[in-house]
C-alpha cells in the first residue's frame, strides 16, 4: 500500500499498518482520518485539513486516542494494512 492509498483508507474507516520509524524500528498503528472515529475532545479545530502537511501525515492514533504524524516519505511503504469501517478495537469514542 502507498501513502495516497493509506491516506484514502484512513478516510474511510480506521486502518491498522506498520511503518517504519526514522529511528529504523517498525511502529504498528490503528490510524484514522475519518472525524467519526474521533471524540468530539480530539477533533481537530477550525475544521482544518490535516492532511495539508507536505513533510508530515497526521493522523489519529485510536489505540492511544491521540494525534500521531509520521514522514511523508516517497520511499515508505505500509505493510499489513486492513480498513475496519467499525472500531477494530475496544475504545470509547
Amino acid at each position: 500500500m502507498n501513502l495516497e492509498n493509506l491516506i484514502d483508507a484512513m478516510k474511510q474507516g480506521v486502518v491498522e499498518f506498520s511503518f517504519n520509524k526514522k529511528d529504523g524500528s517498525i511502529r504498528k498503528a490503528y490510524g484514522t482520518l475519518n472525524l467519526n472515529f474521533i471524540a468530539n475532545s480530539k477533533l481537530p479545530l477550525n475544521n482544518i485539513n490535516i492532511t495539508a502537511n507536505q513533510k508530515v501525515l497526521n493522523f489519529f492514533d485510536v489505540e492511544f486516542m491521540e494525534w500521531r504524524s509520521m514522514a511523508k516519505n516517497i520511499n515508505t511503504t505500509f505493510t499489513n494494512a486492513k480498513l475496519f469501517k467499525n472500531l477494530p478495537i475496544n475504545v470509547n469514542v
